[in-house]
């Protein structure tokens, strides 16, 4: 069905990337809200892996004995299905209030996609654009009710800085990138 994931059913799509997009989804009888990300193991754009490195992993695998041929589609899928598949034991491996957690991943040879399922952030993505410096975006009221904008300001990035910290102590290191507007300069995860 193309409306559930084992006990997940999907609701709205929450974003869409690079590879693949995250839906609202709700779990079992109490209806628990989570998030699931859906990467399909053919990436949309194959342009994601050089030539140089799909040929290298081709000579790889047969240098393994792994297969005896395969095609570029073929191992840009393999490649893909190794990268999602990293992301999730390091995901398995960390466990932090401020980093989000997973809950499971679903999985299946029969299935075009992975599911990774993690916990749900009622709130969304920080919003910073207001109309002037000293306006209190109403998602941050939601965070600290009655702050004004320099608590909120301190407290995202007192937060930020924190999941950023323990994902170092873990050898993980996270991209970050700046972005200069007409506006003090921002960080933005991607």
């Amino acid at each position: 069905d193309r409306h559930s994931i084992n006990e997940y059913s999907l609701g709205s799509t929450l974003g869409t990337g690079k590879f693949g997009k995250v839906y609202k989804a709700y779990s079992g009888p109490n209806r628990l809200v989570v998030a699931i990300k859906v990467i399909t193991k053919k990436p949309w754009n194959n342009q994601q892996f050089s030539m140089n490195q799909t040929m290298r992993q081709i000579q790889l695998w047969k240098a393994r004995g792994l297969t005896s041929s395969l095609t570029g589609d073929e191992a840009v899928k393999l490649m893909n299905i190794q990268k999602c598949r990293w992301e999730i034991y390091v995901m398995t491996t960390l466990s932090n209030p401020y980093v989000i957690s997973l809950k499971e991943c679903l999985d299946s040879s029969l299935s075009k996609s992975i599911y990774i399922v993690n916990e749900w952030c009622n709130l969304g993505e920080l919003k910073w654009k207001r109309q002037d410096h000293e306006q209190v975006h109403p998602q941050w009221e939601q965070v600290l009710p009655g702050c004004d904008h320099l608590t909120f300001v301190k407290k995202a990035l007192f937060d930020l800085s924190q999941g950023l910290y323990y994902l170092r102590t873990k050898g993980i290191i996270h991209r970050l990138s700046l972005i200069h507007i007409s506006e003090p300069t921002r960080l933005q995860l991607i």
